[in-house]
Formats: C-alpha cells, sequence, structure tokens
C-alpha cells in the first residue's frame, strides 16, 4: 500500500530487520515526523518501503533533519536494498558517546549507549523491550507499538542531549558523524575473501590441529582449552615452576605463562603450536560462516573506545591474525580490481612528538633517520650503521613499549611476547633510563597530562577530542590512581586517531566511487580496491597525498605538527602485497 503523507522538517528513523547481516530483510521502517519542539509529531510506519521509495527519497532532500540511534546500520541496509542514501543529520548514540564520561564508558561497556538503556536513564522511562521473535516478526499489529517506541524516544533522547552535550565537544560530533558516512560506505562494500583458498586453508589447519592433537596425546589425555586441567598437568605432574598468575591468583596457562615456560619442557611449544592452529581455525570458520559470495561484511565502531580508536567486529577483522597464510586469503576476486593498503608509519611515535614536544623524536623523522635504528645504536653503545637485525627488533619494543611509561617488569614480558626478544629485569631497567635519557621530554608530559585530568577534570587532545571523569571518580586512591595511569596514551592515540578519520573523511569526498572503494581499517592503515585502469597508479599517489597532510586536519589540530607523516604503500593480497615501483598493472 503506497502511503500519503507529509515528511515535516525532523526525522526520528528506525528500522526492523530479521538480523544484522547486511543482506537481511528490512520488515518495517519507522518515521516520526515533526516540525518543532512543541509538534506532537506523528508517525509513518512502512511496511513494505518498495512500494514507498518516495517518502524514503523526500527525506534525502534537503531542509530535513534526520536523527537517528546508530544511524550507520540503519541507512547502510537501506542504502543496500532499496539504493537511497538517507543523509545522516544527528546520530543520538554518538551524542550519548560524547556526552559520556571515560569511567561511565568504560564501566558499563554495551549496557550505557544502546537506545533503550539512554532513554531509561535519561528520560527515566521503562524499559520496552519485546521478544527477538516480536522484533523480527513480519506482523505490523507485534511491531507497530515497539517500533513507535523506538522512533519517538530517539526524538526525545535527541532534544535532551542536544542541550547537553559540551560545546567543547561539538567538532569531535562533526568529525565522527562525517566518519560515519564514511564507514557506512565501508561497510557496504565488504572485503573480498578467496573462498576456494578459504577452504584449502580451512582443511590444512584442522590436519595440523589433529596431528598436534595426537602428539599431544603421547603425554596426557585432556581438554587442552581447560586452565584447570592445563594447571595440573604443568605444575602438578611436571612440576615446571609457576611463571606467572592470573588476576585471580590462579597459575597461568595463557600465552604469557606458556611463552615463558618454552625450553623447559618440549609438551610447551606443542601446546603453544595448538593454540596457534585452534586459533587460526576459530577465525577460518567464521569467514566462511559470515562471507557471502566471497565478501565479509565486518561492522567498525566508532564509539566503543575512550580513545576513539575504531572497533571492529562480526567479524573483527582488525584483529586477522599476523600469518600471512590467512592474511593472504583477503585478496581482489575481481579481475578489473587490485587491493591496495596505505599504512601510517610509526603514527603513534610521530604524534607522541607532536604531544609532548619530543626533539629527538622530531629531529630523527624531520633528518630522514630511523628512529628504531637510533634508539638501538643509543642501547647498544653502537654507530647506527653497525646495529643488527635483532637489536633493531630490540629498540622496536623500547620505544613502543616504554612511550606511556612502562616498568621494567611488564617490558621484560611485552617484549617477548610482541618482539620475541628476550631481556633481563636489569637490561630492562637499564634500557628504560636510557630511553628517558634520550626521551627527557616525555616524564614531563605524563606529570602535565595527570595534573590537567586532576584539575580540569578532563585532558584535551591535540585535535580537540576530550577524555572525561567526574570529581567522585577519582575521590577513591586506588580509582584515582588507575585513571592517571590510563590517561598517558588517550593524548597520542586518541590524536593519531583522529588524524586518520580526517584522511578517510577527504578521500571519501574527493576520489571517485567508481575507481576508489575504502573497504575497511586496521587503526593505522586503510584498505582498498582500487580500479586497474589508467588512472591506478594516480589514484594510489593521490591517496597517499590525502594521508600524508590531510587539509581536514588542520582545521583541528591546536598546536602546529612539525614532523612528516608518512603512509606506506602495499599492493596486492593483504599483508603480503608489493610497494608501487615494484607493481605491474
Amino acid at each position: 500500500m503506497r502511503l500519503k503523507m507529509n515528511i515535516k522538517k525532523y526525522n526520528a528513523i528506525d528500522i526492523e530487520t530479521d538480523g544484522l547481516d547486511i543482506n537481511d530483510k528490512i520488515n518495517f521502517i519507522g518515521i516520526h515526523t515533526f516540525d518543532n519542539d512543541e509538534d506532537p509529531g506523528e508517525f509513518i510506519i512502512l511496511e513494505c518501503a518498495k512500494d514507498n521509495l518516495d517518502i524514503l527519497n523526500e527525506l534525502c532532500k534537503p531542509g530535513h533533519i534526520n536523527i537517528f540511534h546508530n544511524g550507520k546500520f540503519d541507512t547502510r541496509m537501506i542504502k543496500h536494498h532499496y539504493g537511497i542514501t538517507i543523509p545522516m543529520t544527528h546520530d543520538t548514540m554518538l551524542l550519548a558517546y560524547l556526552c559520556s564520561t571515560a569511567p561511565e564508558l568504560i564501566n558499563n561497556r554495551g549496557k550505557w549507549l544502546g537506545l533503550k538503556p539512554c532513554a531509561q536513564r535519561l528520560l527515566g522511562v521503562e524499559d520496552w523491550d519485546v521478544t527477538l521473535s516480536k522484533k523480527t516478526s513480519h506482523s505490523r499489529e507485534e511491531v507497530e507499538p515497539y517500533l513507535k517506541k523506538d522512533v519517538y524516544y530517539t526524538r526525545l533522547i535527541y532534544q535532551k542531549l542536544r542541550d547537553m552535550i559540551d560545546p567543547l565537544d561539538k567538532k569531535t560530533y562533526w568529525l565522527m558523524m562525517k566518519a560515519t558516512e564514511v564507514y557506512r560506505d565501508v561497510e557496504e562494500h565488504g572485503v573480498p575473501i578467496n573462498v576456494e583458498q578459504l577452504k584449502e586453508t580451512l582443511e590444512e589447519y584442522q590436519e595440523i590441529l589433529a596431528d598436534i592433537d595426537s602428539q599431544l596425546k603421547m603425554y596426557s589425555d585432556i581438554n587442552w582449552n581447560s586452565p584447570k586441567q592445563l594447571q595440573d598437568l604443568l605444575y602438578v605432574q611436571l612440576g615446571l615452576e609457576i611463571p606467572c598468575y592470573t588476576d585471580t591468583g590462579q597459575p597461568g596457562t595463557g600465552i604469557e605463562a606458556l611463552t615463558k615456560l618454552k625450553g623447559k619442557h618440549e609438551i610447551v611449544d606443542l601446546i603453544l603450536k595448538r593454540r596457534e592452529a585452534d586459533k587460526a581455525l576459530t577465525f577460518l570458520k567464521d569467514w566462511l560462516e559470515k562471507q557471502h559470495n566471497g565478501i565479509i561484511y565486518p561492522t567498525f565502531n566508532l564509539h566503543t573506545t575512550v580513545t576513539g580508536r575504531t572497533s571492529c567486529n562480526n567479524p573483527n577483522f582488525q584483529q586477522v591474525p599476523r600469518n600471512k597464510k590467512l592474511k593472504n586469503l583477503f585478496q581482489s576476486i575481481d579481475p578489473e580490481w587490485e587491493m591496495v593498503c596505505l599504512d601510517y608509519s610509526q603514527a603513534e611515535l610521530r604524534t607522541a612528538a607532536v604531544v609532548a614536544g619530543v626533539q629527538a623524536i622530531k629531529d630523527s623523522y624531520n633528518n630522514g633517520e630511523d628512529l628504531h635504528r637510533n634508539m638501538a645504536a643509543l642501547v647498544a653503545g653502537c654507530k647506527p650503521e653497525e646495529v643488527t637485525k635483532q637489536q633493531r627488533t630490540q629498540a622496536k619494543a623500547i620505544n613502543f613499549g616504554y612511550l606511556y611509561g612502562m616498568q621494567p617488569k611488564s617490558f621484560v614480558s611485552y617484549a617477548k611476547l610482541s618482539y620475541g626478544v628476550d631481556v633481563t629485569l636489569d637490561e630492562a631497567t637499564h634500557i628504560r633510563n636510557k630511553f628517558f635519557e634520550s626521551y627527557k621530554e616525555l616524564p614531563y608530559y605524563y606529570e602535565s597530562t595527570q595534573q590537567e585530568l586532576l584539575h580540569k577534570g578532563y585532558v584535551t587532545s591535540i585535535m580537540g577530542r576530550r577524555y572525561k571523569v567526574r570529581s567522585e571518580d577519582i575521590v577513591n586512591p586506588y580509582e584515582r590512581s588507575n585513571y592517571l595511569r590510563k590517561i598517558l596514551n588517550f593524548p597520542v592515540q586518541s590524536a593519531a586517531s583522529d588524524i586518520m578519520l580526517c584522511a578517510l573523511i577527504e578521500i571519501h569526498d574527493t576520489l571517485s566511487k567508481d575507481e576508489v572503494q575504502m573497504i575497511a581499517t586496521v587503526h593505522d592503515s586503510v584498505e582498498l580496491l582500487i580500479k586497474k585502469n589508467e588512472h591506478f597508479k594516480d589514484n594510489i599517489l593521490k591517496i597517499q597525498k590525502i594521508m600524508q597532510h590531510p587539509k581536514l586536519m588542520d582545521k583541528f589540530l591546536t598546536v602546529p605538527w612539525d614532523v612528516p607523516l608518512v603512509a606506506d604503500i602495499e599492493i596486492g593480497p593483504f599483508g603480503s602485497g608489493v610497494d608501487l615501483d615494484e607493481y605491474e598493472v
């Protein structure tokens, strides 16, 4: 049935679907339309949107203010199914995020920003949730009362948060809204995966796991995923010394403990190999289940971390194991397009140099020197050209590990787990002293950042994003110490992440969608599909130029940016491509 209904100035919009997958059916679209705060408004429930595309198209016209709660999902689904891109003027989930303190976000996780939790705590209304079967029902009679509340409370939350948001957070809100539009398109494109190769790799790892299990049975026949049974085998039956304990005081059986036990007994290597194979299988099965015609559709989130870094789920493309065999599965499946990755080189270290004013780091980058090689030479007491590959790897652990003030004991584990580097506690202490002798500005940065949090109740990054606490959050000495420790990475990670968002927005808004498609991001890198035509290399160089100085970045920076940003190019399958000079179109 075609509806005849006037769309007003403000429109709160929500959809009901069969599920969260991009190919799931949209059952109903709800709209609460109103002209101003005093207008009681009207409800429009579209039961068959294809018969009412004129209403959806009306929402796209200038002058309408469209309000969503997690609008990236709703508008992506509508665009995917009906080819209509409804502008997102406001998103109450992002408003709620920016009106929240860090403790509220950390302590409540997924129970804070959802539509119903927001409505209950901001408006004092009762929970109106219904069963999943009713949410996904195709019956208008069942869905309509629930959907009307969804859109009506979205309106009221918007009116509440519109007045609550601090003026200091409005620029960040604008940036996030622009980035939400980018990620809507990113999620719609999806990431291509070679399904045949995926199936072969899955079978290969099933055989590897079966072989490891048969070897492990020579030692014991336990559930190798049970910490309790593994504790008994390692520390009681085999009598190995306990290398570390869990937060609850139990003998460790995780990756940190097993890494420290390497070489103590041959079974440890087998258990580590089993963990690696089991983890690979978990990813492979998930990808196979979630792919549609050779494409997976991850969801990218702008609201789940206090630093502003994106997260990813369903599936988590940002946590693909550092395993070339697995990473290489992600590749272009269309011969006319090629996968290209541009990755910021040492983004957090460059950002830290600006944020903390670390002259030694600035000098290294501005002179085109290798920061890790310089640190390795300092620690080893040799010339940079004499540094070995192993020494440079150790220096990477040093630069990234001690950047936020890590203590020597933690560095010993960090270096081993993240870089495979063995250092003693005495060596770690010596290295830490050398690090802060070279980067002497960092301790002053730590102190000033912590004092800013204590005196103002918030810390502001050089890109204007804020990390907020209330006075009652830091009254308790333990909590105060906890947040003072956590705050050290915020100004750096937050600024680096927002610079990336500036680059993504410019790429999205300036390059042709017919030739360039962004398909994913992994923190400091962006993955794209680029058409292999006469503009192929030019498009890559344009993207690199944007990333190395996004124009939007200048609108947000509160201090001069005086180190070069470098974006490295990799063309080909994810994780094993070649640079531009080596690639032949």
